[in-house]
C-alpha cells in the first residue's frame, strides 16, 4: 500500500514540512487514518481520538506513521 515510489519533489519533502504526515491505524480491524507530526525521534503527536476509543474498549492498534504522505506517495518509506 505504501510503496514509497519516487514522488516529484515538493515542499512537503523539505524540513519542517516533512515532519507532518499520516498515521494509519485499525479500529476493530477496519482501516482509519489521522494526521500526525513528529515531535522528536520515535515520538509522534496526534489527536487522542486517533489512539483511544474513550471507552473501556481502549486503545486502537496497528499504527503506522508515514511522513510526507500525500496522494498515495510515501517518499520517506524505509
Amino acid at each position: 500500500m505504501f510503496d514509497g515510489a519516487a514522488a516529484a519533489y515538493s515542499a512537503d519533502r523539505a524540513y519542517p514540512y516533512r515532519t507532518v504526515g499520516v498515521l494509519f491505524f485499525s479500529v476493530n480491524g477496519l482501516p482509519y487514518l489521522c494526521s500526525a507530526s513528529v515531535i522528536q525521534r520515535r515520538v509522534v503527536a496526534t489527536a487522542g481520538h486517533c489512539v483511544h476509543s474513550g471507552t473501556a474498549a481502549g486503545f486502537y492498534d496497528n499504527w503506522v506513521f508515514v511522513p510526507s504522505y500525500r496522494d498515495g506517495n510515501a517518499p520517506f518509506k524505509a
